[in-house]
């Protein structure tokens, strides 16, 4: 096997194991070819993950326009990066691929990023989902973002929260 490429896959994959140890997810794009030189290709993201045998493959997420998909340590929780805003949901473990969009989804979806992100990561106990935006690392705290005062409606969407932003550029001469 060929660990120094991405395969297929639009960015290389990044490793992340389940609270017990007993599993590895990884994201996944395989190719999918245009219908037609004048259709666009068909874009779609996999959060997947087999045993650390290698075998028992599962398909947990399916993300179409997603560059990136990224479980909490808790698996609680799914960060992902749909036409370049980043958005989050909770993660079900239901033994079904779950098909998740910014638009069409089973399960609530924030969006966290007002313009664009890359790079998604979260705080080793799954109460932060950090992402970059050009020199800037940002950082939103999952608190309240789903819990909403006892009767009161949702708001229609719920505005974008306000990230922490940390400058991580540097400086060369």
């Amino acid at each position: 096997t060929d660990v120094l490429s991405r395969g297929a896959n639009a960015r290389m994959p990044v490793l992340n194991f389940d609270p017990a140890g007993e599993r590895i997810y990884y994201m996944e794009s395989p190719p999918v070819p245009a219908a037609s030189p004048t259709t666009p290709a068909n874009i779609v993201t996999f959060l997947s993950s087999v045993k650390l045998s290698g075998d028992d493959y599962r398909r947990h997420v399916e993300a179409k326009f997603a560059s990136e998909i990224m479980p909490s340590p808790d698996m609680q929780w799914i960060a992902f990066k749909e036409l370049h805003k980043i958005y989050l949901a909770p993660f079900p473990q239901t033994g079904r691929t779950l098909r998740i969009s910014a638009t069409e989804a089973i399960v609530p979806v924030r969006t966290l990023s007002v313009k664009s992100g890359d790079w998604l990561t979260w705080s080793p106990d799954s109460k932060a989902v950090a992402w970059t935006y050009g020199e800037n690392f940002l950082e939103v705290r999952l608190d309240d973002l789903f819990r909403l005062p006892s009767g009161s409606p949702a708001p229609e969407p719920p505005p974008p929260p306000t990230p922490v932003s940390t400058k991580i550029g540097f400086e060369y001469e």
